[in-house]
């Protein structure tokens, strides 16, 4: 009779320990799932800090280069209007002359 006491008693013990063991096991699971998720949006986040670095770069250079290919239009647009005013002001000039005599 005792023995059959002790053997319920370790199987109820056991059973005990088994299910704290597990519930420890799930709960460090649990623990390491979330801290990987962490881990993984950290170095997410550091490499699209560089990637959006080398990507800015470009785009300034890109908006450089823009910006100064319309400053050259429109540099090259005012030389040609002085250009022309000059062309016109001596063509007047010799017309004016002309209708002076």
């Amino acid at each position: 009779k005792r023995k059959i006491k002790r053997k319920i008693k370790r199987k109820i013990k056991r059973k005990i320990k088994r299910k704290i063991k597990r519930k420890i096991k799930r709960k460090i699971k649990r623990k390491n799932k979330r801290k990987n998720k962490q881990k993984i949006k950290r170095k997410n986040k550091r490499r699209n800090k560089r990637k959006n670095k080398r990507r800015s770069k470009r785009k300034i250079q890109w908006k450089n280069k823009r910006r100064s290919k319309r400053k050259i239009k429109w540099k090259n647009k005012r030389k040609n209007k002085q250009k022309i005013k000059r062309k016109n002001k001596r063509r007047n000039k010799r017309k004016n002359k002309r209708r002076s005599k």
